[in-house]
């Protein structure tokens, strides 16, 4: 058996349906606490040679990349919810179009979030802060 990239890991979420009341939190905070163990996780999503959209993760120089429809619409829903969740955490000011946020969890420590949520550019950027 192989094990999965980080990579991997993080784009198989989207493919998931857990059995939780929010599909959309939970992809944010296990996005989190993948970003937490390793040195940095980036997803976007880019345009693929057919003319579609195909959602694309990258780290440690492992790229992954799924053309599925299900997990490209999730990604901005995901990245406007982060933006809301960090105004709930601790009061920043809510952007769902971009920004730099923070993280701080008990049971992850801090992770810094920098993304994009506008029509040219759809990414976010994990970091572990130390």
């Amino acid at each position: 058996m192989t094990s999965l990239t980080t990579a991997e890991r993080a784009l198989d979420l989207f493919r998931q349906r857990p059995d939780v009341e929010n599909r959309i939190d939970w992809i944010a905070n296990q996005l989190l606490a993948l970003a937490a163990e390793g040195d940095g996780l980036a997803l976007r999503i880019v345009a693929t040679e057919a003319g579609g959209h195909a959602l694309e993760c990258a780290e440690s120089g492992h790229v992954s990349v799924t053309t599925e429809a299900g997990p490209v619409r999730l990604f901005r829903t995901v990245l406007a919810r982060l933006a809301k969740m960090a105004e709930e955490e601790s009061g920043a000011a809510f952007n769902p179009y971009g920004g730099a946020l923070v993280f701080r969890r008990c049971d992850i420590g801090a992770v810094s979030v920098e993304f994009s949520n506008v029509a040219a550019l759809h990414s976010v950027r994990f970091a572990k802060r130390i």
